[in-house]
């Protein structure tokens, strides 16, 4: 498929009229310019997809693209008239894009084997415009096989199937079996989903597949090349376990939502600050997917014609199944660490999918890759991990998607079927984003500098999309569980224990079993507190000019302050200021992003914010023992009337008893407004817990999971009398001087998670 010909993302109804008034207006130029009908139009369908079944196969969704030279098909939505295999016609015919048509099929039992010729016609202004393969369709023997692409994985019934599963997944699992998440799903834009699901061989869902095609490939590339895949993984790890626990606050919050454990003040989840949490963790994604894409271009780049004739024969022995299955480990001799040597195989493997594959390769994603949070692939993978050449069923998700809506009432069935239709232009509005984002990485190939600015923005539209299709899961699954009988549960727990499922211990870092993390509190993502939207500096429920004016008289000293504060935050960076002015002015005339939503960091008075840490947010590496140990910068504003001095501590509550500190600092003067990167200024120090130095530790603990940090300060009305000395003044000190002299305080909670082991299955 010609890349530059595709676009999957459905355009609004008033650019679909305009492309259909275009298409009926060439035609009726056409008619006029002969001065009657003219005789039939032809074109070609140039792909077919399966092109081949057997006699009896019911159901087979089959994917027909078109050329789109003259003459052209109509524009998405001006469906086919009939779609034909020999004499054989199509129902629930979808015109999914411009040059894409799907329909179902039904062989006959008693059908002839052989080529058929396959037709696709239109109605148009006059006449007939018909789409031909000459044999293009071969029942029987012969042919291709199924090939899976986006238009199979968008189509209704896969959708559907994938759904169901998903709510059998997370109304029979856990917490912990949420959290089980293939590595394959991260960084996804190398096209190895769609080698493995197209392999000709069926070696694609083998647990050895990964292992085949890593050592096949590392066996052709030079030692200095395997070198810089393994300097790249030790860089890459950290930040690929990160992306990994940041995803715990979501499928806890999912639970609480199944479990009714709704916080004081919220009616449940909020879309908002759902959207943008997961947006906030695709930025990880982008991230690491940047930086293996600039790896992988520079090695392809560098490759011999020799090593690249090595590459290119792989691809005509017909499938990893006839590659080579008997070459020594080629990173045996590094002797590297577990985590450090998986991610250099993962790397190997999709750096061949890259090179022998395409944007459109890279685009696609199997039906199971969006809305990970709910246990389906536990349910489904868990019994394959440790099993050598275990090949998982591919018609498993389908086949208990199926029997998990059987089970349920018709009202219950539709709060889950109805989900396809609901989440439609998210999901095709992803499928646009990752095909930005595949054209983007791929300059690699060519280039070696491409603008990451443009892949991070399109990562976090990513995730915000995502984060729009969990919530829609999350809430309709929650209710389905409401509505089901004792004896509903009984038979859906049965469903699920006859496919094999064991209640997970604890929780996984990807596939690997870890004890279950601490969870950073997850009551922002049901909008406890959210306050006015953003932007509306008024109050009076509207985003026009008068909160322009209203904002420009805060920030400039001649008006009140919005309330809450964060109502002008429309931006959301943690700050009020001239950019939110602007940003507003550029919403309301149409020029600019609509505001942000959920912010609830800044409240009207004392404030605490840090240009490299958002409320809620990850601990950047470089202000914990992994990093530079620096402390992190941070902005003090709105403090009480009276402030007379400022105090400091930084801690983490491992329990209500075991509480650490890392950071003490008092005698703050009044007058400051920051603390700068590794700041010394007029203040003083007071000791921490980790070695009872007075000076900064930085977090390092040694434990599982994400832990969460905490900044806390203090204004106060006079310098706390303490006459001990500095080294000797601890959180517990300082929290006793300042007694009744605290006037306001303002904290800001981030999270950190230590490098460990990362697996791929």
């Amino acid at each position: 498929m010609n890349s530059k010909k595709y676009a999957i993302l459905p355009p609004a109804m008033s650019v679909i009229q305009k492309q259909s008034d275009r298409f009926l207006l060439f035609f009726a130029i056409l008619v006029m310019l002969h001065g009657a009908a003219i005789g039939q139009l032809t074109n070609q369908i140039t792909q077919i997809s399966p092109n081949t079944a057997q006699p009896g196969t019911t159901s087979l969704l089959v994917t027909f693209t078109l050329d789109t030279d003259f003459p052209p098909p109509p524009p998405a939505g001006d469906g086919p008239q009939s779609v034909m295999i020999g004499s054989i016609s199509g129902s629930s015919i979808t015109h999914i894009s411009q040059s894409s048509v799907t329909a179902l099929f039904t062989i006959p039992a008693g059908e002839a084997t052989g080529t058929k010729d396959v037709t696709i016609s239109f109605s148009v202004p006059g006449n007939t415009l018909v789409f031909s393969l000459a044999g293009g369709f071969t029942v029987g023997t012969g042919g291709s096989g199924e090939v899976y692409n986006i238009e199979r994985t968008l189509a209704d019934g896969a959708q559907q199937n994938t759904i169901a599963f998903d709510g059998l997944a997370f109304l029979t699992g856990s917490l912990g079996g949420q959290s089980f998440l293939p590595p394959g799903k991260v960084a996804d834009f190398d096209g190895f989903q769609y080698l493995r699901d197209n392999d000709p061989t069926q070696m694609g869902h083998n647990t050895d597949f990964v292992t085949i095609v890593a050592f096949n490939v590392l066996h052709i590339l030079t030692t200095d090349q395997i070198g810089q895949l393994v300097t790249r993984a030790q860089n890459q790890v950290s930040l690929i376990n990160q992306y990994a626990y940041q995803r715990f606050p979501l499928i806890k919050a999912f639970r609480r939502q199944l479990e009714g454990d709704i916080p004081t003040g919220s009616t449940g989840l909020s879309k908002d600050s759902v959207k943008a949490y997961s947006g906030r963790l695709y930025l990880l994604d982008g991230q690491i997917s940047y930086d293996r894409a600039q790896l992988m271009g520079s090695i392809i780049r560098s490759l011999t014609a020799d090593q690249k004739a090595a590459l290119d024969t792989l691809k005509t022995l017909g499938g990893v199944g006839n590659w080579n299955r008997t070459l020594t480990d080629p990173l045996q001799d590094l002797h590297l660490d577990q985590d450090v040597n998986v991610a250099v195989m993962t790397y190997a493997s999709e750096m061949y999918a890259w090179y022998a594959g395409s944007v459109e390769a890279d685009t696609y994603f199997c039906p199971e890759r969006q809305g990970t949070y709910f246990g389906s692939f536990y349910l489904k993978d868990w019994p394959a991990m440790g099993n050598p050449n275990y090949t998982i069923n591919e018609q498993l998700t389908a086949t208990a998607g199926e029997n998990f809506l059987g089970v349920l009432t018709d009202v219950q069935a539709s709060l889950v079927t109805g989900l396809v239709t609901l989440q439609k232009s998210a999901l095709y509005q992803i499928v646009a984003t990752r095909q930005a984002i595949s054209t983007q990485l791929r300059r690699f190939m060519t280039e070696t500098a491409i603008d990451s600015a443009t892949v991070m923005s399109l990562s976090e539209t990513y995730g915000e999309l995502d984060g729009e299709i969990v919530f829609y899961y999350a809430t309709h699954f929650a209710e389905v569980s409401n509505l089901l009988s004792a004896d509903q549960k009984n038979q859906l727990t049965a469903l699920a224990d006859s496919l094999g499922y064991v209640s997970a211990a604890g929780a996984f870092l990807y596939s690997q079993p870890i004890a279950m993390p601490e969870i950073m509190d997850t009551d922002f993502l049901f909008a406890v507190g959210s306050g006015s939207p953003c932007g509306d500096a008024n109050s009076d429920g509207k985003l026009n000019v008068a909160d322009v004016v209203y904002l420009v008289n805060y920030i400039f000293k001649i008006g009140a302050a919005p309330n809450p504060l964060d109502a002008g935050d429309v931006n959301c960076d943690t700050r009020v200021n001239v950019g939110d002015g602007v940003y507003l002015i550029n919403y309301i005339f149409k020029t600019g992003s609509k505001p942000c939503t959920g912010c609830t960091q800044n409240q009207l008075g004392l404030n605490l914010t840090s240009p490299d840490a958002v409320q809620g947010g990850a601990l950047p590496v470089d202000y914990t023992c992994d990093g530079e140990a620096a402390t992190l910068p941070l902005q003090l504003s709105g403090a009480a009337e009276g402030t007379q001095s400022y105090a400091l501590i930084m801690h983490h509550e491992a329990s209500p008893t075991d509480i650490h500190w890392y950071w003490v600092v008092y005698n703050i003067p009044p007058e400051i407004n920051s603390i700068s990167r590794n700041g010394t200024g007029p203040w003083t120090l007071g000791n921490n817990s980790v070695n009872g130095l007075t000076e900064y530790a930085p977090p390092c603990s040694q434990g599982p999971g994400a832990k969460t940090y905490i900044y806390r300060l203090y204004a106060l009305s006079a310098a706390p009398e303490i006459t001990v000395d500095p080294s000797q003044v601890s959180r517990d000190v300082l929290l006793s001087a300042m007694q009744g002299l605290i006037l306001d305080s303002a904290g800001l909670s981030v999270s950190y998670t230590r490098p460990g082991p990362y697996f791929r299955k």
